[in-house]
């Protein structure tokens, strides 16, 4: 009996112990996840879950492709709140070729002619100017 009451004892400590330091430090609900919660960042009330998103720097629904990441799809782990974070996307219409330009998504590769005909329409444009300047 005397061998009973001790791991009673050890076992009510331990447990007092452990609910003891297992508190929410930034008090917004969650506890953390060392302590079997699901806050992941227990420093900051405004994040206490975790998504896994694409990045959209240019938020033009294209993902930035090349990041190594632990997902095979490009998709990272975020931490955050009630809100998806900017700059960050649950669905994608595929990789972005130039994601700090959300007018190019799956093609950046630009055709000579473009670059050709927008010299010439720049040069047409200050010739314009030009020819207006000296009347």
């Amino acid at each position: 009996m005397k061998l009973l009451s001790i791991i009673i004892v050890i076992l009510l400590s331990v447990s007092f112990v452990s609910a003891e330091t297992c508190f929410d430090n930034d008090e917004d609900g969650y506890l953390s996840d060392e302590c079997g919660g699901t806050d992941c960042n227990d420093n900051n009330p405004n994040s206490w879950q975790v998504g896994v998103f694409w990045v959209d720097n240019d938020l033009d629904g294209y993902y930035l492709s090349g990041l190594t990441t632990a997902f095979d799809d490009g998709r990272i782990s975020v931490c955050y709140g009630s809100e998806i974070p900017e700059y960050y996307i649950e669905e994608t219409q595929g990789p972005d070729c130039d994601d700090n330009n959300n007018l190019l998504t799956t093609n950046c590769e630009i055709p000579e002619f473009s670059v050709i005909a927008a010299g010439l329409a720049l040069i047409g444009a200050l010739g314009t100017f030009v020819l207006i300047r000296k009347k």
